[in-house]
């Protein structure tokens, strides 16, 4: 059986678990033997609190353990309907491929240092008939 050229591990594996510390030293050791893991970075808004916007990264030992590191945000419109996914998002100097773009280039070996630009190009999702979308998508 053949193993994955690059696996995508879609958790937000962001605060150290106090009653299991080993867990991350032990889920960091598998990811490097793996050879190819990628971890989500999610991206915190302001909400009703006024907070300014913040990444959420994984634990050190595993972002070091990580391949690479992607967001997975979606690019909604004010319906609440999925307009595509943006291929960069971040802040100045610190920009994140989308997570499965991440992954492909992981996989690749084609990994490369983003733009410094975020939020630069959009993947639109297709329109399709009966999809939902009322207006402008």
């Amino acid at each position: 059986m053949d193993s994955p050229r690059c696996i995508g591990l879609d958790l937000i594996l962001d605060d150290a678990n106090s009653l299991y510390p080993q867990d991350d030293a032990l889920l960091a050791q598998r990811m490097t033997a793996a050879g190819c893991v990628v971890l989500p970075v999610a991206i915190q808004v302001p909400g009703n609190n006024e907070q300014l916007q913040s990444e959420v990264l994984p634990t050190r030992p595993l972002a070091d353990a990580a391949t690479a590191l992607g967001h997975s945000h979606l690019a909604i419109n004010s319906e609440d309907d999925i307009q595509g996914a943006y291929i960069l998002e971040g802040f100045p100097g610190r920009h994140w491929p989308q997570f499965s773009l991440a992954i492909h280039q992981a996989a690749s070996g084609t990994l490369k240092p983003p733009p410094s630009h975020a939020r630069a190009h959009i993947l639109r999702r297709p329109r399709a008939a009966g999809s939902g979308c009322m207006k402008n998508c």
